[in-house]
């Protein structure tokens, strides 16, 4: 679900209209406080900003859930291809 919002596009007080998710948000926000530097994003050291473990624009709570589907659909269709090998033997 994304949200239009004005945000700043860089330091001379230019502003755009965008649409943003709640992880696009945090990552413009901080794009914005490294001053409008991107590679800078990765390099912050404030450990005790709240945003710190969500800079890079992933949530560290998910991480990994898209890939057991991944695992678990792989598996399925193994066994599928496993037991109709077996029936048509039979």
């Amino acid at each position: 679900m994304s949200i239009k919002h004005t945000v700043r596009k860089d330091g001379n007080g230019g502003t755009k209209k965008i649409s943003l998710t709640p992880m696009k948000a945090i990552r413009n926000h901080c794009v914005e406080c490294m001053g409008f530097s991107i590679y800078e994003v990765k390099s912050c050291t404030s450990i005790l900003c709240p945003l710190f473990p969500y800079r890079t624009g992933h949530n560290i709570s998910r991480q990994g859930i898209g890939q057991n589907r991944e695992k678990n659909a792989s598996r399925v269709a193994i066994k599928k291809k496993r037991d109709n090998g077996q029936k048509e033997k039979r």
